[in-house]
């Protein structure tokens, strides 16, 4: 009975995700990097910079972290 009971609790309890790490509010740093990790040259026509480069960061280095 004791070692069911034990089961269920750790059936029950979860462990946190693994989450890439998150240095803040500090965009530009991670703006800049996503240009630096883009494997092809980004178009910017027509396009927000920021959120290109922002883009590119989170799909290249946060996107392939916890992939």
């Amino acid at each position: 009975m004791a070692f069911a009971g034990v089961a269920m609790v750790g059936m029950l309890t979860s462990s946190p995700r693994g989450r890439a790490d998150d240095r803040g509010d500090n965009s530009d740093s991670r703006i800049e990097q996503g240009f630096d990790i883009a494997p092809v040259p980004l178009n910017l026509e027509g396009k927000n910079r920021a959120l290109v480069g922002l883009g590119s960061y989170i799909v290249n280095a946060q996107g392939d972290c916890n992939g």
